[in-house]
């Protein structure tokens, strides 16, 4: 299968899903928004995961919620063979899926769902600990407001972008993405193939708001046609090109950031 189909299949699960969980629950949902690989078109079979996150009118819905879209995604993944449970057991990811709910401040602030895949290797060890070391949960509301498409509900984009507007130029600058690359261009001398898969993602979630707006950046672009014939470029890439193109990753995702950090 083809990438284009890829992506048709798994909008058609997004579609699906959507309909099911609201006709579950027409009056608890407030909207839902869909991020990530499918929303920005580089979705792979059996790499990509499901990135759909759900915000209710009551926390108190929360774990009622969690339960049937459980259900609803599994089932959904089984029938269609997406492989998005394949995808998050290859990460070791925390999540099938993500939540958010309003903190005190009415601030967008992501839960983990209900998966607790514990990481098996001191490589996932790393990411898990970073996961809560630099900001995950403001990459996913940075990532949500650049290239999020709501799916369902009320079009809360504006209030994301504002949120992101208002973070301190540290968070700007120094990003999720950032931090990743730096630990990968290290571990791309352990494990080269899994640092070039992650040195890929880190620079196209950085320059994110690039290729969404269809923009020639020649490293976005690059990557993000390197990242689609992954398989290909892992196998006839030389050992030498890994490791320069994963120590590159930081300075170029960093001097993206700090043109839009301090240039606009």
């Amino acid at each position: 299968m083809n990438s284009k189909n890829d992506l048709e299949l798994a909008n058609r699960v997004i579609s699906e899903f959507v309909d099911e969980i609201i006709h579950a629950h027409p009056k608890e949902i407030e909207f839902i928004i869909l991020t990530g690989s499918i929303s920005r078109g580089d979705f792979v079979l059996g790499e990509g995961d499901f990135d759909l996150s759900i915000i209710m009118k009551k926390d108190e819905d929360v774990a009622k919620i969690k339960e049937n879209a459980q259900r609803i995604f599994l089932k959904l993944d089984k029938r269609y063979k997406t492989r998005f449970v394949e995808a998050d057991e290859k990460a070791k990811k925390h999540r099938l899926f993500s939540i958010f709910h309003k903190n005190q401040k009415n601030e967008y602030i992501a839960i983990r769902g209900p998966t607790k895949l514990k990481p098996t290797s001191i490589f996932q060890r790393i990411f898990s600990f970073l996961d809560h070391l630099v900001g995950y949960e403001i990459s996913r509301i940075r990532h949500a407001s650049i290239s999020g498409k709501i799916v369902y509900g009320r079009y809360i984009i504006p209030d994301l972008i504002r949120y992101r507007s208002k973070l301190h130029p540290f968070r700007k600058l120094f990003t999720y993405d950032f931090f990743i690359s730096i630990i990968t261009s290290f571990l791309v001398f352990v494990s080269p193939d899994r640092a070039l898969k992650r040195a890929f993602r880190c620079i196209i979630m950085a320059f994110e708001d690039v290729i969404i707006a269809n923009e020639y950046h020649p490293v976005a672009m690059k990557t993000f046609n390197l990242r689609m014939k992954f398989d290909k470029v892992k196998k006839e890439w030389p050992y030498l090109d890994k490791i320069v193109f994963c120590i590159m990753a930081p300075y170029h995702i960093f001097f993206h950031n700090y043109k839009n950090t301090f240039s606009k």
